[in-house]
């Protein structure tokens, strides 16, 4: 069943000017909730920056030109960090970060009716448009997606489509409301717990030692990797510091050529990095790369006799497959993805030492899977395929599951 919403009758509202501004939060006084998105680039440097702020409240729709230099955001960061008036976004991660980067909080309550809709069984990633689509039965424009929001003037069209982001956030929010009546217990648990993450401002905090993770291979020699996390740990606090894109500091393929030579010559290092920098400035980040390079690699020896030393973990694979098994029939049960449970290094970690802090350990991860996972490491339940279908039963044959 479609939610009945008209669009078309929305006020919308440009604001360039503080006045504006103020009026426009003055009318959100005592309001419940708030919708909200973000147009931002980021392009030419590491942090985003933000253009645009869309709010829509019961009184029309706002889209506040951040980058006008006649306003001043003072009434537009009051309503924000209200605590009374619950701010519903869509996919928030990338929105909350801008305004954590921008006052260094995060704007809360929140509500993401990204999160809600995978709960209720929309699929775990499902974009507005789509959502718009299922929920309100409308077909949004997203012709204009790869814009350069920092450009002005703003066509009428450009702020139509920015006002279209949050249009229609509250009808969905209230239809995901009414269908989260439904979920059990445990799906509420996780609903909570994925918003606090969003709420958490650690969770915008740069953590330098997993930069290599999003771009390292699947199989990298075990010598090469140290240097790999390592230079990546220091583009990541470098690009960081000078606000500048990781891949133009030092793209991810360089990384990887790097850390395949034990000799390094300092001019091939300059040539390396930031190639639109002034000569002096590559010549300090180089001679700074330079020394991460060589301390990492006074380490090789101490990381190849760990390797040597882990030969039984990596033989442990196949079991590191089966555990996954056992979380992905589990997850699809919740219709959940099976990586808000569990990575595969907790899943490793579980492996090479059960009394260790877990994430499957605790909480509802234990309930759903954690102690199915125990239960097959210490041999005392298997997984089989029975009628079609994989079963967890015990050893013994007793307490089929």
């Amino acid at each position: 069943m479609q939610v009945t919403f008209d669009n078309k009758s929305m006020q919308k509202l440009f604001i360039t000017k503080t006045n504006q501004l103020n009026d426009f939060c003055q009318s959100f006084s005592y309001q419940p909730h708030i919708c909200l998105d973000t147009e931002f680039v980021r392009q030419k440097t590491f942090w985003p920056t933000a253009c645009l702020i869309q709010i829509q409240g019961q009184h029309g729709i706002g889209v506040v030109d951040v980058l006008s230099p006649d306003i001043d955001l003072t009434s537009l960061h009051n309503m924000l960090y209200d605590k009374s008036i619950l701010k519903i976004l869509h996919s928030a991660r990338q929105d909350l970060e801008i305004f954590w980067y921008l006052y260094g909080q995060i704007p809360t309550p929140i509500a993401d009716t990204q999160i809600m809709a995978m709960i209720c069984g929309f699929g775990e990633t499902i974009s507005y448009e789509n959502l718009v689509a299922k929920i309100v039965g409308a077909t949004i424009d997203k012709s204009l997606r790869v814009t350069d929001w920092s450009q002005r003037p703003l066509s009428d069209r450009h702020i139509e489509y920015a006002a279209n982001d949050v249009s229609y956030l509250l009808p969905i929010y209230q239809h995901l409301v009414k269908k989260l009546k439904d979920s059990n217990d445990l799906q509420l648990e996780i609903l909570q717990e994925l918003i606090s993450e969003l709420e958490n401002p650690k969770t915008y905090v740069v953590k330098p030692e997993n930069a290599w993770k999003k771009f390292v291979p699947k199989y990298v020699k075990k010598n090469e990797l140290l240097k790999i996390k390592k230079i990546a740990a220091w583009r990541e606090i470098r690009a960081s510091q000078l606000n500048l894109p990781r891949q133009i500091l030092l793209s991810d393929d360089k990384i990887l050529s790097l850390a395949k030579y034990n000799e390094y010559r300092l001019d091939g290092l300059i040539t390396a990095v930031w190639p639109n920098a002034t000569d002096t400035t590559r010549q300090k980040l180089a001679e700074d790369l330079n020394a991460v390079i060589i301390d990492a690699s006074q380490f090789l020896i101490g990381d190849i006799q760990d390797h040597n030393q882990s030969l039984q973990r990596e033989s442990s694979i196949m079991l590191v497959d089966l555990l996954k098994l056992l979380v992905k029939i589990r997850a699809a049960e919740q219709n959940i993805p099976y990586y808000i449970i569990c990575s595969t290094d907790d899943i490793q970690s579980l492996i090479d030492n059960p009394l260790i802090s877990n994430p499957l350990l605790s909480g509802w991860r234990y309930r759903l899977c954690g102690q199915d996972c125990l239960d097959v490491l210490l041999n005392r339940k298997s997984i089989s395929i029975k009628d079609g279908k994989i079963k967890l039963f015990s050893i013994n044959h007793l307490d089929n599951k």
